[in-house]
C-alpha cells in the first residue's frame, strides 16, 4: 500500500499500474490463490474504467487511441502523427537527427517512433530483435534458478522490464494509449537509467550464484 499511496501523491498513473499488475501476479504465483488475485485485480481495472469515464480529459485520450479520427486534432493527433511517421520512413529512414515538428516528446513517449523516422524500418527489426532477445534470456534465468527467492526476486524484477519494453515498443504502433511509462535503456532521464541497470546487476548477480546454493524442496 505504501508505494501505491506514492505513486497516487505524485501523481504517476502508469508506474502505479505497472506496478500493481506485478504485485498481483506475484501474489497469485507465490499463494496460488490466482481466482483471489485475479478478482482483486479486475475490481480495480473497473474503478480505473469509471474513474477515467468521470473524468473527461483522461476519457478523451482513452477514446483517441481506440479511434484517433474522432479528434484529429486534439487528443488523436499523436497516434495519427505516429503512424504517418512510421509510414514515411523507408528501410533506410531520412538520416541521424531528422527531427520531425509534429512529434513531440522524441525523447521519451515517442522515442521508438523517432528512431525509426531517422533509421527507418530496417533499425526498428533489429531493436525489436535485441527486446526479444533480452526477453528470452530473462526467461532463461528464470528457468535455470531454482532457489525460490532467487525465482521470485527475477520474476518480479523481470516483468517490470518486459511490461515496459514491450509497451515502450508497442506504442509505435498509434493503436495503444500514449503514457508516460520510460522505455528502459533508452529513454532520456538519469534516475530510471541508473535503476535499470541496478536491476540487470542484481539479475545477474542472482543468476551466477544460481549453482552455489544447493536446492531443496
Amino acid at each position: 500500500m505504501v508505494p501505491s499511496i506514492i505513486y497516487m501523491m505524485v501523481p504517476a498513473i502508469p508506474i502505479l499500474s505497472m506496478y500493481l499488475l506485478v504485485s498481483f501476479i506475484l501474489f497469485g504465483w507465490l499463494s496460488r490463490k490466482w481466482l483471489l488475485s485475479s478478482s482483486i485485480a479486475a475490481g480495480l481495472f473497473l474503478i480505473g474504467i469509471v474513474y477515467a469515464w468521470s473524468t473527461p480529459f483522461l476519457w478523451n485520450r482513452l477514446m483517441a487511441a481506440i479511434n484517433p479520427l474522432n479528434d484529429p486534432s486534439g487528443a488523436g493527433y499523436l497516434y495519427i502523427q505516429s503512424a504517418a511517421s512510421i509510414r514515411s520512413s523507408d528501410w533506410w529512414g531520412k538520416g541521424f537527427g531528422a527531427y520531425e515538428n509534429h512529434l513531440p516528446a522524441f525523447q521519451s513517449e515517442m522515442l521508438v517512433i523517432y528512431l525509426i523516422n531517422c533509421f527507418g524500418w530496417g533499425a526498428g527489426l533489429v531493436l525489436l530483435s535485441t527486446v526479444i532477445w533480452f526477453l528470452t534470456r530473462l526467461v532463461y534465468s528464470f528457468k535455470a534458478v531454482r532457489e525460490p527467492y532467487g525465482r521470485t526476486l527475477i520474476l518480479a524484477l523481470s516483468m517490470l522490464l518486459a511490461i515496459q519494453l514491450v509497451y515502450g515498443l508497442a506504442m509505435a504502433s498509434g493503436k495503444l494509449l500514449i503514457i508516460d511509462l520510460p522505455i528502459p535503456f533508452l529513454s532520456y532521464g538519469g534516475s530510471h537509467l541508473m535503476i535499470e541497470y541496478a536491476v540487470v546487476g542484481l539479475l545477474l548477480g542472482v543468476y551466477r550464484r544460481k549453482d552455489m546454493i544447493p536446492y531443496r524442496s
